[in-house]
């Protein structure tokens, strides 16, 4: 059960304007300013002072214990931290007030943001309220437009690259170390007789015509079919597996192979693509034992086909054998940058659908893609701003696509940060909502990297 923890913050100045007064002349918030400060996230509020005067700020504190950071032209912010009543005061000289003309009180606790935030934890709520000597609007202003337009990113605050994940790397490589593994162990069994751990076949009396990548039909019978009367046509009696992905080897047990290298075909789709009937890769022909390997066949979704060997003499039985597509790894990485946000906090869609998410297959539809505004208005900089980020709302994955993993990644510095509120990994949608936070003239960043995994070859759109 969730603590309520309340604290209550006050600024006091010895010279103060008065409150709607100020708020119209300089854009800074209207006094007292209620917050609440959420784990893991700091509060922050930004005042200007254009004269010498005394600055004095008072806090109150309820609950767990919060730090209070001062910072504006001394070379070293004045903190105060704990609970009950803290103060913090400051006299601000000629020469300070000449060296900058903003100040920033900056909220905070010592508690790390959670992995995940589905809902905010408050962890302290109050109020501020600052009194302070009269700041020109004018001087002020310039100097919060001259450091946004110094911490401004380019012209496109949205960087979205589709690109190989390094998962797919790895994957290729496990499969490689597998394949190698299975073949050496199935070379090691030739002339050995059929294990008891082999696959034995179904009878089938029965058999569709299978067609062949060039479209033409070929008729086969339960027990297979003669071309020749030079001996019976081959037969199969046993698999080493009965399923298996592109470059799986598989040993093929029986009788009447013969001697001359013939052909192993694996029914790998019903088509459309002309894909039902597709030769393997040899390593091995006897009479008896065959070594071949599942063809690389990529755009096809799992299949419940079929195998059969051929020869000169004609074709054997049909076999069950299901085929397993091949995995592809793709990851969106998607860089965002924001210095301040619009007066509301809000983000907008880009209209255009420039942005690429899952670029390979072309842009997805407009409001899918999120562009963080930037606004060099000095009021919205003089105050914190929070909000959520969600992209792909409304996509789903298709062709067996599902999202392997979310992962978020911040690089903000005191002045802001984001957390992941939401994820849809193992599941058909690439969904993700950020949690973001940014103070008074802050830098914010983080980039979403969203990595989907599906058959290799199949769209996903």
């Amino acid at each position: 059960m969730t603590r309520r923890l309340v604290a209550t913050i006050i600024v006091l100045a010895a010279m103060s304007l008065a409150g709607s007064s100020s708020e119209a002349q300089t854009g800074e918030p209207a006094w007292p300013q209620n917050f609440q400060l959420p784990q893991g996230e700091s509060r922050g509020f930004a005042f200007p002072v254009t004269q010498p005067g005394q600055i004095l700020v008072s806090i109150r504190t309820q609950g767990a214990p919060i730090v209070a950071t001062l910072s504006g032209p001394p070379a070293q912010p004045i903190r105060q931290s704990g609970t009950g009543v803290l103060t913090i005061t400051h006299t601000a000289t000629a020469a300070e007030v000449a060296k900058s003309s903003i100040w920033i009180l900056t909220i905070s606790s010592n508690s790390a943001p959670p992995p995940l935030r589905s809902a905010p934890t408050i962890v302290a709520q109050g109020t501020v309220s600052v009194q302070h000597p009269p700041g020109d609007p004018r001087i002020a202003q310039a100097e919060a437009q001259r450091r946004l337009v110094v911490a401004r990113p380019s012209a496109t605050p949205v960087a979205v690259a589709t690109v190989v994940s390094p998962k797919q790397t790895a994957y290729l490589a496990q499969v490689a170390a597998r394949q190698a593994a299975q073949r050496q162990a199935l070379m090691a069994q030739v002339g050995a007789r059929v294990p008891a751990s082999a696959v034995r076949p179904a009878p089938k009396t029965t058999a569709p015509s299978v067609r062949t990548a060039s479209g033409s039909d070929e008729g086969q019978s339960g027990g297979g079919s003669s071309s020749s009367a030079a001996g019976p046509p081959p037969h199969i009696s046993a698999l080493s597996a009965s399923q298996g992905q592109p470059g799986d080897p598989v040993m093929i047990w029986g009788s009447g192979f013969g001697s001359t290298k013939g052909q192993v075909h694996f029914m790998v789709s019903g088509g459309p693509p002309v894909r039902d009937d597709t030769t393997s890769q040899i390593d091995y022909w006897s009479d008896t034992q065959i070594v071949a390997h599942v063809p690389p066949e990529s755009g096809i979704q799992g299949y419940n086909g079929q195998a059969y060997v051929k020869n000169a003499t004609g074709s054997s039985q049909l076999v069950l054998f299901q085929f397993i597509p091949q995995l592809e790894y793709v990851s969106i990485d998607l860089s965002i940058e924001s210095v301040v946000t619009d007066g509301g906090g809000q983000h907008q869609y880009d209209p255009a659908g420039t942005c690429r998410l899952l670029g390979i297959n072309g842009p997805i539809d407009p409001g899918a893609c999120v562009d963080h505004s930037v606004t060099a208005d000095f009021g919205s900089a003089l105050t914190w701003h929070s909000n959520d980020d969600q992209f792909f709302p409304y996509l789903k994955l298709k062709g067996g696509w599902l999202t392997e993993s979310v992962d978020l990644r911040t690089d903000s510095g005191p002045g802001g940060g984001a957390t992941l509120a939401d994820k849809r990994e193992g599941t058909d949608s690439p969904f993700a909502r950020v949690h973001w936070w940014i103070n008074p003239l802050s830098e914010m960043k983080y980039s979403l990297l969203i990595t989907i995994r599906g058959p290799a070859g199949v769209p996903y759109r």
